[in-house]
């Protein structure tokens, strides 16, 4: 009689297999949250030179000059809080004023950052900056006080907080990322 043997995993074979499975599954999920708080503040960073040279190349075009605007800019406040996580590129309504005046300038847009990044820090001894371009000259006022020749914005991610992204605007209106 001829009798055939059925092979088969032994349970202990499955198991290991199983355990490798599981270990290399969580490798993979805690690279790919820690790739996404990255990606998330490159985004950030991004979006926000992307509104600094599109602010830059209103107030150089003269846009809306007709309209009674003097200039574009943006203006952070980071208060007392310590991090905010907007900012607001706005019209300049008065003349030679260079800092947004709120309720009195045109809030053009309110620009919220991507969930989990925030505004940590600008340059500035009040916690607050404004960027402004000035309309139709290339001149760029920094109004932050003490006076300076560039600004630094500071980006952070807040599911890392060792993840930071900078953002640096100088006087002559170089816009420089890192």
């Amino acid at each position: 009689m001829n009798i055939k043997r059925q092979k088969a995993f032994t349970l202990i074979e499955l198991l290991v297999v199983v355990a490798i499975i599981a270990i290399i599954t969580t490798a993979v999920l805690a690279n790919y949250r820690g790739n996404q708080a990255k990606e998330t503040l490159n985004q950030a960073l991004q979006g926000m030179v992307a509104d600094l040279r599109d602010a830059q190349n209103m107030s150089m075009n003269g846009v809306n000059v007709s309209s009674g605007y003097y200039g574009y800019g943006i203006y952070i406040n980071i208060g007392s809080g310590g991090s905010i996580n907007s900012y607001i590129i706005f019209g300049e309504t008065q003349l030679n004023n260079y800092v947004y005046n709120s309720g009195v300038d045109a809030v053009i847009k309110k620009v919220d950052l991507p969930v989990n990044t925030k505004i940590q820090a600008v340059s500035s001894t009040n916690n607050s900056a404004n960027i402004f371009f000035e309309s139709p000259d290339p001149r760029v006022y920094l109004g932050v006080s003490p006076a300076s020749s560039q600004v630094t914005i500071t980006l952070q991610s807040a599911v890392n907080a060792s993840l930071t992204r900078i953002v640096t605007v100088t006087d002559s209106g170089l816009i420089k990322n890192n």
